[in-house]
């Protein structure tokens, strides 16, 4: 609840004060906390953004909104529209100056080319992202090595720890992927606690879909028939 008070205090102070950027900020805040509660009100909240960025700009603010409507391009399975606006987010973001507009085109082209059953053709740009950025991007390493069937690489990124969802997520795949149950029960483990949330990356820019479909993943690479079935009905319906 201390994020929703924070978002809605900037907003207050925004119309109280006349500063326009308290507002967005504000804005951008509680739209992201909506998003990841999986609360409806995200896209009205959103709408609200757009309305007042044609009234008063901010590049940056306008670059995050963007990065979040490609995210719900992907959500809704418009694939080939979401990496137009990819393209275009990447361009605002590079005008605005903002220092990960290339990582989060590389995590848009990620998800887009995951859910397209093409992550592997971006295995030396996901290697880059790796070195750089390490965190989600070895994770994805993982991944993307397994499906190309370097699994030598795989099982290397993916012996680094894990932390964020997104993270875990890919470790989940990974592991499924090379058929190793001792990283899957280390996965579930950490993500048992955030079942029924989005697995999204960074402001709201990527979702993976809901914690429980990793979870079930997990219990079904660790050969728990039963408890995978348990996770993975709820998580088809949160996707409905």
């Amino acid at each position: 609840m201390g994020r929703y008070h924070l978002a809605e205090d900037l907003i207050a102070d925004g119309f109280r004060t006349g500063r326009h950027s308290d507002t967005l900020v504000g804005l951008v805040r509680l739209t992201v906390e909506l998003i990841a509660a999986r609360d409806v009100r995200a896209v009205r909240c959103l709408s609200e953004l757009r309305s007042r960025l044609a009234v008063d700009d901010d590049p940056v603010v306008r670059y995050v909104v963007q990065a979040i409507e490609v995210m719900f391009e992907i959500r809704a399975g418009r694939l080939a529209r979401a990496e137009q606006l990819a393209a275009r987010c990447a361009r605002t973001g590079a005008a605005a100056g903002h220092p990960a507009a290339a990582r989060w085109h590389g995590s848009h082209l990620i998800v887009i080319r995951w859910y397209q059953g093409r992550v592997a053709e971006l295995l030396p740009a996901i290697r880059e992202l790796a070195t750089v950025s390490g965190g989600d991007y070895t994770s994805a390493l993982a991944v993307a090595a397994a499906v190309a069937g370097e699994r030598a690489e795989a099982r290397a990124a993916l012996s680094v720890s894990a932390s964020s969802l997104v993270t875990l997520y890919g470790m989940v795949e990974a592991a499924h992927l090379l058929g190793d149950p001792e990283a899957s029960a280390e996965a579930y483990a950490l993500l048992l606690p955030h079942a029924g949330r989005p697995v999204t990356a960074g402001p709201a820019i990527a979702c993976f879909g809901s914690v429980e479909h990793a979870l079930g993943l997990a219990k079904l690479t660790v050969g728990q028939f039963d408890a995978a079935v348990g996770h993975l009905r709820p998580s088809r319906a949160r996707s409905q």
